[in-house]
């Protein structure tokens, strides 16, 4: 004759199974597992790009730029823009790069190494750090990075150094 108990402890287990899937189904779609937000606001202008300038070269400097941003210029002439670095703050880790995979798509190029997410193409860089969206523009001139005073692998060192630097 066979158990009573046997049944009784298949239902127990499948209704465990059932609330386990249910809670952690729960818990996704809330987004308790989402990666959470570094920043609330965009950092101050040129303090996260002063430390790394020495990775382009010699005599470049800072100026605030425009709406929250930084320029970097050549030291012998503060008109004389070289890089310009903008910030944008997203909701979320994830918002920020559905934003940047939707511009970067079929366009740019991805780059590894740089922040949680980056891409290229030409002299723009876009990258993130967790909630926050850089994006990193070489000026040139017809002659292109000869004009700047540095090359593209410096630059390319530069932002990667911003990138760790912003996610510490």
């Amino acid at each position: 004759m066979p158990s009573r108990r046997n049944p009784l402890i298949f239902v127990a287990v499948l209704a465990a199974l059932v609330l386990l899937v249910a809670a952690g189904s729960i818990a996704y779609f809330a987004g308790v597992f989402d990666e959470k937000s570094k920043f609330t606001a965009a950092p101050d202008g040129c303090t996260p790009v002063e430390p790394g300038l020495h990775f382009l070269g010699t005599g470049f400097a800072t100026a605030a730029g425009d709406g929250g941003g930084c320029k970097v210029v050549r030291a012998d002439s503060a008109t004389h823009t070289v890089l310009l670095i903008n910030y944008k703050v997203a909701s979320s880790p994830a918002e920020a790069g559905k934003l940047l995979r939707n511009a970067a798509t079929g366009m740019a190029a991805e780059v590894p190494g740089v922040g949680d997410e980056a891409y290229r193409q030409g002299e723009l860089t876009a990258f993130r750090v967790s909630n926050l969206m850089v994006l990193c523009v070489v000026i040139t001139d017809s002659t292109g990075y000869e004009s700047t005073g540095t090359t593209a692998p410096q630059v390319k060192v530069f932002e990667a150094d911003l990138a760790s630097r912003l996610a510490e």
